[in-house]
């Protein structure tokens, strides 16, 4: 067990460092009303005229392919369990780089129809998200032997952030339609979550000096401040010392709100279904992953305050195994002034999503999406730094099936197209499968397979309800 528990965290990481952004809009499918349980997440107040009398999600998961700066050519399990060529003291480019990465594993949820006005689901996900930063240059999370004597070309490192975490989110929602006349209708909609946290920490490093000697090929001097803060987790779970990956607990929320204006075209069309899109603008806004997770820190957990008391080898920090080897490195070479950590706290990435949809002509639609992540986790929201990403969506659906194509713009991944296809029980993507304005250096193509059992609403001309 305690191996399944290590490949268990070891997805984990890897959704963590390669999942994209595609991740959360799903293709374009989460904008649709047929997305069904799985687009709850983002707009809980799609029950308040749900689509299905009932929604099964059986699993679901997305993935994407390596970013080549921030994983080596060796094996994952190396790098993670094994530190094979691990140095977190490497810089590998002279210019300022963040990362934000929010993925998610699609476990069997449920939503359910109660009435014309209302309706209510369970969702059950594994999630990680991680942050970066570095302000003068960047610091990177996988890196290269005697990366110090590299270090001491550059100028003074001022500041390199950062932060993983990983839960397990259970989820109920519950959404109402509260006004519904001939041209208008507005839904509301709610989620409180129990939050499971799993693996989690923060490393911070600041105004990071290094000397090089040489004469004697030794670091004659590094100074600065480091704030390492983790869980007992990590340790644990990838030392086969503990079975229990998520043991940490915490409340979330999610708040939406949908309204919809019929043109002409509308009030004289009569829907098959309840349910049935027939408008001819909808304007989406909803809050996202509101709320936080406490997490007890290891004992190794401290703030340092570098002051080095010997000469140590370029490569002192080469091929390490774990935090808790890196805490111990620290502790055996440096002069230390140091502040422990008891308790820490990170928050969810909480999101404001506002779309506006127009039904150009029958089963045609355009979406403009605005999403704003405050994505540093350790910070409060409004303390933390925002991302914005754009989307712009094309799509032909029907009850039984949809075509979807996204163009998505933010400040890390730059701009991507992505298409998808829904049919019966399957969804299937592939995302930044055309990339603009990126960097050359990442790869990121990512793919998103789901299984679901939707079941319609009555048809009023006899048509089938299960696929």
């Amino acid at each position: 067990m305690v191996k399944g528990s290590r490949y268990f965290l070891l997805v984990i990481s890897i959704l963590l460092l390669n999942t994209q952004v595609f991740a959360q809009n799903l293709g374009g499918l989460n904008q649709s009303i047929y997305s069904g349980v799985l687009g709850i997440e983002s707009q809980p107040a799609y029950l308040g005229n749900f689509a299905y009398k009932w929604d099964v999600n059986i699993i679901g998961a997305s993935a994407g392919l390596l970013v080549k700066d921030l994983i080596p050519e060796s094996s994952i399990s190396n790098t993670f369990y094994q530190g094979d060529r691990g140095s977190l003291s490497t810089v590998i480019t002279n210019k300022s780089q963040n990362f934000f990465v929010n993925g998610r594993i699609f476990l069997p949820s449920v939503a359910y129809r109660i009435d014309d006005k209302s309706g209510i689901a369970f969702n059950w996900n594994i999630r990680a998200v991680g942050f970066g930063r570095a302000s003068s240059r960047s610091l990177s999370l996988v890196a290269e032997y005697n990366g110090l004597e590299k270090m001491a070309t550059l100028p003074k490192l001022e500041s390199a952030l950062g932060i993983v975490n990983s839960w397990q989110d259970f989820s109920l929602s519950y959404g109402r339609n509260v006004i519904r006349n001939t041209r208008h209708m507005l839904n509301v909609g709610a989620s409180v979550k129990y939050l499971i946290g799993g693996a989690s920490g923060f490393v911070d490093f600041s105004n990071i000096d290094v000397s090089y000697d040489e004469a004697t090929n030794t670091i004659s001097d590094l100074e600065g401040q480091v704030t390492l803060v983790f869980n007992d987790n990590i340790e644990n779970v990838s030392n086969g010392e503990s079975e229990q990956l998520f043991t940490s607990s915490g409340i979330g929320f999610d708040f939406g709100l949908i309204y919809e204006f019929k043109g002409q075209k509308q009030l004289n069309h009569q829907i098959d279904r309840a349910g049935e899109p027939n408008y001819l603008l909808r304007l989406s806004t909803s809050v996202v992953d509101v709320g936080s997770i406490s997490f007890k820190a290891s004992n190794k957990s401290a703030f340092y305050n570098l002051s080095l008391q010997q000469p140590i080898s370029p490569g002192y920090f080469n091929n390490i195994s774990s935090i808790g080897d890196l805490a111990t490195r620290l502790d055996n070479a440096f002069a230390l002034d140091k502040r422990e950590f008891q308790d820490y706290n990170l928050r969810l990435p909480t999101a404001l999503i506002t779309s506006l949809d127009w039904n150009v002509y029958n089963h045609f639609y355009v979406l403009g999406q605005v999403k704003l992540t405050a994505a540093n986790i350790k910070e409060s929201v409004f303390n933390s730094g925002v991302i914005d990403a754009y989307q712009f969506c094309l799509r032909y659906e029907r009850p039984k099936y949809g075509f979807y194509s996204t163009i998505s713009f933010d400040v890390i991944n730059n701009g991507g197209v992505s298409f998808a296809a829904r049919y019966s029980i399957l969804y299937l993507g592939v995302s930044n499968l055309f990339r603009f304005n990126a960097d050359d250096s990442v790869r990121a193509l990512g793919l998103i397979a789901m299984i679901r059992v939707p079941i319609l609403n009555p048809s009023r001309k006899g048509k089938g309800n299960v696929f």
